[in-house]
């Protein structure tokens, strides 16, 4: 039996929808997906301008939304969209 202590991260292939896969070194058995460093900078960036945001004089639904998906890595259609829309209506205020 295997504790999968020592973990590997192997890069996929341009083709797959997936940047890299985490497996065990000892027995080679997956164990999770990868994140992508490109996910990872706009995770970061979406961090900042919301603690930017969060600065301004937002209305309740406003800082309730960008409080909630601040510890989300992606967000669905619908919430990159209304971040969208916030960010548009606060970059042409400042």
């Amino acid at each position: 039996m295997c504790d999968h202590e020592k973990l590997e991260e192997v890069i996929m292939p341009n083709e797959y929808i997936h940047y890299s896969k985490i497996i065990c070194k000892k027995c080679k058995k997956f164990q999770c997906w990868g994140k992508s460093p490109d996910t990872t900078k706009l995770h970061e960036i979406r961090i900042k301008n919301i603690y930017c945001l969060l600065s301004k004089n937002l209305n309740k639904f406003e800082r309730e939304f960008l409080t909630n998906i601040c510890p989300q890595r992606t967000l669905s259609p619908k919430q990159q969209k209304v971040y969208d829309n916030i960010i548009k209506y606060y970059n042409k205020i400042l």
